[in-house]
C-alpha cells in the first residue's frame, strides 16, 4: 500500500497552498480596489464641481458610484475572504497542482499525477500503488507555497499611488472641490441655485 500519511501530507500542503493564493488575491484585490474607488471618486467629484449637474445626472453618478462600490468590493474583497475563511468553491486540488507544477519545473505533472493516481488506487492495483509511493516521495520535499510571492502585489502600487496622491493633494490645496461636490452628489434629488459670478462686499 502506498504511503497514506505521505499522501495526506501533500494534501495538507496544497491548502496550505491554497490558503496563501486566496490571501494574495486578497492583497491584490485591496489594492486594485483601492486604485480603482480612488480615481472613481476623483473623477465623479471633479465633474461635479466642474459642470454642476442637475438632479438626474447627480443621481446616475451618484448610483452608479454605488454600484461601482458593491461590485468592487464583492469582486475583489469579499470573494476571496469568503473562500478563505470557508474554503466553499476554492480551486480545485487538481489547478492547485497545475499552478505549482508551471513554477516548480522538478514537480512538472507528477504532482497532479499523483493525485489522479490516488483516485484509481481503491483497485488496490499493486503497480498504481506503487507509482503513488513513488511521485508522493518526489514531490512531498517541494515547498509548495513558495509558488505564490506576496512581493509581486508590488506592481500594482503604482495604479494606487497617482488617484491616492491626487485626492491628498486636492484635500490639502482645494480641499472644496469635494466639500462642494460630494453633499450635491449624496442629495442629488436636491436643487442648487448656481453660484453667481459675483458678490457685493458692503463697505458701510
Amino acid at each position: 500500500m502506498a504511503d497514506a500519511s505521505g499522501y495526506h501530507q501533500i494534501l495538507d500542503k496544497l491548502q496550505a497552498y491554497k490558503r496563501k493564493y486566496y490571501q494574495n488575491k486578497l492583497i491584490k484585490g485591496g489594492l486594485l480596489a483601492l486604485a480603482i474607488l480612488c480615481s472613481s471618486y476623483l473623477v465623479v467629484n471633479s465633474l461635479e464641481y466642474t459642470i454642476r449637474f442637475g438632479t438626474l445626472i447627480r443621481g446616475i453618478l451618484f448610483f452608479g458610484f454605488v454600484a461601482l462600490i458593491i461590485w468592487v468590493l464583492y469582486r475583489w474583497i469579499i470573494d476571496p475572504v469568503w473562500k478563505l475563511l470557508t474554503l466553499k468553491q476554492q480551486i480545485s486540488d487538481e489547478e492547485a497542482a497545475r499552478q505549482i507544477g508551471r513554477y516548480f519545473p522538478a514537480v512538472n505533472d507528477k504532482l497532479l499525477n499523483t493525485l489522479q493516481l490516488h483516485r484509481l488506487s481503491a483497485v488496490d492495483n499493486a503497480l498504481i500503488q506503487a507509482s503513488i509511493a513513488q511521485k508522493t516521495q518526489d514531490v512531498s520535499a517541494v515547498p509548495f507555497v513558495e509558488a505564490i510571492n506576496f512581493n509581486e502585489n508590488r506592481k500594482y502600487l503604482k495604479y494606487l499611488l497617482f488617484p491616492l496622491s491626487a485626492v491628498v493633494i486636492i484635500l490639502l490645496a482645494a480641499p472644496q472641490l469635494f466639500t462642494d461636490s460630494t453633499p450635491r452628489l449624496i442629495n442629488f434629488n436636491k436643487t442648487y441655485a448656481p453660484v453667481a459670478p459675483f458678490q457685493f462686499d458692503i463697505l458701510n
